[in-house]
């Protein structure tokens, strides 16, 4: 089963991803950094450079949030977010930006032993697939799929195997519509059910 969160951690997961530059939260972890010079050529050129701002929300004196950006001649792009949700010093969540600012991968360990169990990836800051490893590795249990960020199915390897045997069909209200069994191993489900949806 999934390690749930529990509402401790949604209020800090809730804090960290709001969390701004703001003066109380601002630690001295870098914010200040410039972004390099080099000459050549007679002409000053700028390097880009990765800035960061780290974040107390625990107010141990020990950042738990960083933001990374990086800095280039037109200004500095927000790269990625980490956050350390337990506070053990160990990097528990993960965010990464595109260039334009959206939403591009999230990256989740949900019962913080040190390796990412959730790998979250979003098309125009909308959710479109969610993959679940319970052992961390490459062939994930879990997978949901989205449509314009609204679930449409769910696909379970049971057997950790690296193939999908099982699978959750969901209509636009969000309900468990039908499922699938995959019986030969081929990776199409060949058994098709159809579920009772509440009217």
């Amino acid at each position: 089963m999934i390690p749930s969160k529990d509402n401790s951690l949604n209020a800090v997961v809730s804090l960290a991803l709001r969390c701004t530059c703001g003066a109380s939260l601002l630690m001295g972890c870098g914010g200040g950094m410039q972004p390099d010079e080099a000459t050549k050529g007679g002409a000053v050129q700028l390097v880009a450079k990765e800035d960061r701002e780290g974040f107390d929300i625990n107010q141990d004196a020990k950042n738990d949030v960083w933001r990374y950006f990086e800095v280039t001649r037109e200004g500095r792009r927000l790269k990625r977010k980490t956050f350390d949700f337990n506070f053990d010093g160990r990097v528990d969540y993960i965010r990464e930006y595109g260039d334009k600012g959206q939403l591009k991968s999230d990256l989740m360990d949900m019962d913080f032993d040190g390796t990412f169990d959730v790998k979250s990836i979003f098309q125009e800051d909308l959710l479109a697939r969610q993959e679940v490893s319970l052992k961390g590795d490459e062939n994930p249990e879990v997978m949901k799929l989205y449509r314009a960020g609204q679930l449409k199915h769910i696909r379970y390897d049971r057997d950790s195997d690296g193939n999908f045997e099982y699978w959750e069909y969901f209509n636009k209200e969000g309900e468990l519509e039908s499922t699938g069994l995959d019986t030969d191993g081929d990776g199409v489900p060949d058994q098709r059910k159809q579920e009772k949806v509440n009217d």
